[in-house]
C-alpha cells in the first residue's frame, strides 16, 4: 500500500522561507513569555515547531541570533507604526505625541515578551549598534521642526533632541515597574520635553538681552585701553607745551 503525506508535514513544505522565519519566530516568542530567555534552545524551537533542529540553525546561526532577530522584529513593527503614524505630521507637540503613543502603546501590548528581551544587555547592545545610523535621522526631523517653530538654534535643538530620544524608553521602563498608563505617560513625556524646550527658550532670549546691553556698557579692557590713550595725549601735550615755553625769547 502506497504511503500517503501527512498534512502536518505538507503543511510544513509548502511554508515559504519568510513564512518559515516568522513561525520559528513566533514558538521562540511563546517559550520566552511563557518561561524565559533561559528556556529558549535550538533543539526546543525546533520540537514544538515540529521540524529538525538543522533546519532552525539554516535561519539562524545560533540561539542568540535567534532571540536578537526576535528582538529585532519588535522593534522594527514599533519603527514601521511611527511612520505610519507620523506621516503628514508637521507639527513638533504632535509629532512627538503620535511617536511616543505608538512607542508605549506597542509596549504595553507585547511587555511580556519585550521585558525580558530588553533585559538581557547583549541583545540591547547589538540592537544599539544597528540603531546607531537610524538615530541620528529622528534627531534631525525633531530638532528642524524644533528650530522652526522655537526659534532654537539648531545646534542646540540637535542636541536637546538627541537627548529627549530616551525619555520614551524611560517612560516604557517605569511602565512595566508601575502599571501606569500609555496615556497618563505619554502626557507626561510631552510635557517634560515643552518644559525643556521653554527652558531652552528663555536662556536663549536672556543671551541675546544679555548681548545687547553689553554692547550699551564698556567692558573694563576697553576702558582701560582709551584711558591708557588718554594719558599719552595729556603727557604729549604737557610735554609740547613745556618745550614751547624753554624756546621762548626772554
Amino acid at each position: 500500500m502506497p504511503m500517503t503525506k501527512s498534512p502536518a508535514r505538507s503543511a510544513r513544505r509548502r511554508l515559504s522561507p519568510e513564512a518559515r522565519q516568522a513561525r520559528l519566530l513566533q514558538v521562540a516568542a511563546g517559550i520566552v513569555v511563557r518561561e524565559g530567555l533561559t528556556s529558549v534552545s535550538m533543539q526546543r524551537v525546533a520540537d514544538e515547531a515540529g521540524v529538525s533542529k538543522g533546519l532552525v540553525y539554516n535561519y539562524f546561526p545560533s540561539c542568540q541570533a535567534l532571540l536578537y532577530q526576535l528582538l529585532r522584529s519588535e522593534t522594527t513593527a514599533i519603527h514601521e507604526k511611527q511612520v505610519a503614524a507620523a506621516r503628514g505630521v508637521t507639527d513638533f507637540v504632535e509629532l512627538l505625541r503620535v511617536v511616543t503613543r505608538v512607542y508605549l502603546r506597542h509596549v504595553a501590548e507585547h511587555g511580556h515578551l519585550l521585558r525580558p528581551l530588553m533585559a538581557e544587555p547583549s541583545l540591547m547592545a547589538e540592537l544599539e549598534r544597528e540603531h546607531r545610523t537610524a538615530r541620528p535621522r529622528a534627531v534631525r526631523l525633531f530638532s528642524r521642526l524644533m528650530h522652526a517653530q522655537y526659534r532654537i538654534p539648531l545646534s542646540e535643538a540637535v542636541a536637546a533632541s538627541d537627548i529627549l530620544m530616551d525619555l520614551s524608553g524611560a517612560a516604557a521602563r517605569r511602565m512595566q515597574e508601575t502599571g501606569e498608563s500609555p496615556d497618563y505617560l505619554e502626557d507626561l513625556c510631552v510635557q517634560l520635553v515643552l518644559t525643556g524646550v521653554g527652558g531652552l527658550k528663555r536662556g536663549l532670549m536672556r543671551r541675546v538681552s544679555a548681548g545687547k546691553e553689553s554692547t550699551k556698557v564698556k567692558s573694563p579692557a576697553t576702558a582701560r585701553k582709551r584711558t591708557h590713550a588718554a594719558d599719552h595725549r595729556g603727557v604729549a601735550r604737557r610735554s609740547a607745551a613745556a618745550n614751547g615755553r624753554a624756546t621762548k625769547p626772554s
